[in-house]
């Protein structure tokens, strides 16, 4: 395999084990998985973690 392959690769794992957790998390507290991103990405977008110290 070359480093791109590698790469690709790697980025692919990473994203289904996101996804995953993801899942088990929404599951857990009786969401669905697109619900939760998207409360997630809205989180992110304003940086309202970033104010929590």
């Amino acid at each position: 395999m070359d480093e791109q392959a590698i790469r690709e690769g790697y980025e692919r794992f990473k994203a289904e084990k996101n996804a995953r957790e993801l899942a088990a998390i929404a599951e857990k507290h009786g969401l669905s998985p697109d619900a939760l991103q998207g409360f997630i990405d809205s989180i992110l977008s304003r940086r309202v973690f970033a104010l929590m110290r």
